[in-house]
């Protein structure tokens, strides 16, 4: 009897441990501010992994980490790199005047160099801020002001080019080109929207389940679909534009094939007729004219 039991006690003692193995939690990120925190364990729990976040002790600033179960942990690695969490920092006003970060007498280069890193960092924060936002870029060149210059030499304006990765939010861009353009140029002095450019990209994770995914076009993709070749006036510019024409020409495509064979016969039958009446149009002519003929002498 004890030998019978034995392998049932080794298999249930395995499934045990595998039991708990799962259920145990595993780190996937730490030194995180509450924000990061909150918006990472919304991202995983959008994707259907229980995830959440704890505070560490130790340091001088508090600090968050984000914990999931053991068997859950490489595809929460993976839904992070697919959406970019957490976010890089970025240097703003604090942290490039930071004392600490700063030589005892920075150069005017340095300064300048600073300003305008800090400058950028500053707007990239409020790209970030605008919900959908995933990544935002910013480079901003201003031309150097020559005091001893020709002045009927024409200045060159200054300049800015944004890159903005984003999630959809409600099918749709979380923001409007031209309002990225306004921001940018109220946060630069001489910066004109015009001289903005803004290049957006749709965010597009190899999970299924992440947040702010939708399936309808952006509101500023219109033109794209304009220019878009059409097939039975479908512009075919995406995955589900090209579902909805497979369907239409696979599944729809006897429908179709019918309604045209249909139409074919009834233009031949039509043509057959018309010409029948032709014939019998003629011959009542030719009656006609042969009893108003006068009788021979």
């Amino acid at each position: 009897m004890t030998s019978t039991l034995a392998p049932l006690r080794k298999v249930a003692l395995l499934g045990l441990l595998l039991t708990l193995q799962g259920c145990a939690k595993e780190e996937v990120v730490h030194a995180l501010t509450e924000f990061e925190a909150n918006e990472i364990v919304y991202v995983l729990e959008s994707g259907g992994i229980k995830a959440a976040k704890e505070k560490e002790e130790g340091g001088r600033i508090v600090t968050y980490k984000v914990v999931v179960p053991g068997g859950e942990a490489h595809e929460a690695r993976k839904m992070l790199v697919d959406n970019q969490l957490p976010r890089p920092k970025s240097m703003t006003l604090d942290k490039v005047y930071d004392p600490a970060n700063k030589g005892l007498i920075p150069t005017a280069t340095e300064e300048e160099a600073g300003y305008q890193m800090a400058v950028q960092g500053e707007i990239v924060q409020k790209l970030k801020s605008i919900p959908g936002v995933v990544e935002a870029h910013v480079t901003i060149v201003k031309p150097k002001k020559d005091m001893v210059r020709d002045m009927t030499e024409k200045v060159a304006p200054a300049t800015a080019a944004i890159t903005i990765l984003y999630n959809q939010m409600e099918g749709r861009m979380p923001f409007k080109i031209d309002e990225v353009q306004r921001l940018v140029a109220a946060c630069v002095e001489g910066l004109e929207a015009s001289n903005v450019t803004v290049v957006a990209s749709q965010n597009r994770p190899t999970t299924k389940k992440m947040m702010g995914m939708g399936s309808s076009d952006d509101e500023n993709a219109a033109p794209s679909r304009d220019k878009a070749p059409k097939v039975l006036n479908i512009a075919v510019v995406d995955d589900a534009e090209r579902r909805k024409l497979t369907t239409l020409l696979g599944g729809g495509g006897a429908a179709i094939g019918v309604a045209v064979l249909a139409t074919l016969l009834l233009l031949v039958g039509f043509m057959q007729t018309r010409r029948k009446l032709a014939q019998v149009s003629a011959e009542v002519t030719s009656l006609r004219k042969a009893r108003a003929a006068p009788p021979p002498a």
